[in-house]
């Protein structure tokens, strides 16, 4: 179940930033930076699941969960850059993110 409300709030993230970010970006003439931005997201990804397999199970949940906000933190910055309306959005989906990463690291501690 609790994998299942992760894919959720992942989702509304993933269509919070392509309905809201995006399109503000592109009308802005931020292509070139969409297509930068994406492939250091591709980037980050792949670092990700090489500190993953680096350390053990709880300390590797604890640095990419760490990374994880790291990275949203900057992304909302710019959502926020590019209107409050696109911001709140994101920051709204961002923390039922959240929310649920804490759950899953709180039942995770419970065992």
């Amino acid at each position: 179940m609790t994998n299942r409300v992760q894919h959720l709030a992942a989702g509304v993230v993933f269509a919070a930033t392509a309905t809201e970010v995006l399109p503000a970006l592109y009308y802005m003439g931020s292509t070139p930076a969409i297509l930068v931005g994406g492939f250091l997201g591709l980037t980050a990804m792949v670092g990700v699941k090489g500190i993953g397999k680096r350390f053990s199970a709880s300390r590797s949940l604890m640095v990419l969960v760490a990374v994880d906000i790291l990275i949203e933190g900057i992304v909302l910055g710019i959502d926020f850059a590019a209107g409050e309306a696109q911001g709140t959005i994101l920051a709204t989906a961002l923390t039922a993110e959240i929310l649920f990463v804490g759950e899953m690291r709180r039942k995770n501690f419970a065992r």
